[in-house]
């Protein structure tokens, strides 16, 4: 009787919410510069080259359920950033851009420990790496490399109650793949000589994100 008592407790007091939100991430990538750096260096008719990749921009969705001090969900991140060079090609005397793409989608399973306020979680990550290019006289988009990596995210969220129904998070974030993406594919696709060894990109990074939480909000 009492365990069931408690069983009845636990379920009445968990609340399932569903997470919407936007996140910016701050990131670093050094190897994938020197490859666009490259093609600008092969391509001197460029009057642009890439431009360097700072940000990852993107958004959130998924599902919270929570008891007291403790949460658990699954969401999905879809963040991207493009560049893209531009210039007149001598063999046409026309006009020419290529645009290259990155789309890193994350699937979580998430857990968080704290109070009302404050949250400390981490994530188990599945990241995956699409990265596409267009060109002039290409009217789709070409996958030049899709790669898949495990991987974990460590954040703090700093909630604020909107309404019994409503909560706003802001989360730091740092996010970290347990290996590198390959970028020999992208290499190949800039026609550009490979070098010694395979070409990777970590794509750690570190940034925040605006949650909104719908559903109960008592209990937390």
């Amino acid at each position: 009787m009492l365990l069931a008592a408690w069983l009845l407790s636990f379920q009445i007091n968990a609340q399932l919410n569903f997470q919407v939100g936007y996140g910016l991430g701050f990131v670093n990538l050094s190897e994938t510069k020197q490859l666009l750096d490259r093609y600008k260096l092969q391509n001197p008719w460029l009057s642009s080259g890439f431009q360097d990749i700072r940000f990852l921009n993107g958004f959130v969705v998924g599902f919270r359920q929570s008891w007291t001090g403790v949460s658990a969900g699954i969401n999905w991140k879809y963040r991207l950033a493009n560049t893209k060079a531009d210039g007149l090609q001598p063999a046409t005397n026309s006009s020419y851009t290529k645009e290259l793409f990155f789309n890193l989608q994350t699937y979580s399973l998430n857990v968080e420990v704290g109070g009302e306020r404050i949250h400390f979680g981490t994530s188990l990550d599945l990241n995956i790496l699409y990265i596409k290019e267009k060109h002039t006289g290409s009217s789709d988009k070409l996958l030049l490399s899709r790669e898949t990596q495990y991987g974990s995210q460590f954040y703090i969220n700093l909630n604020f109650p909107a309404s019994n129904s409503c909560q706003i998070s802001l989360q730091p974030f740092y996010f970290m793949p347990w290996k590198d993406f390959g970028l020999d594919k992208l290499q190949s696709g800039l026609q550009l000589a490979p070098e010694p060894g395979s070409v990777k990109e970590s794509f750690r990074h570190f940034g925040i994100s605006l949650i909104i939480n719908n559903g109960p909000q008592s209990g937390n």
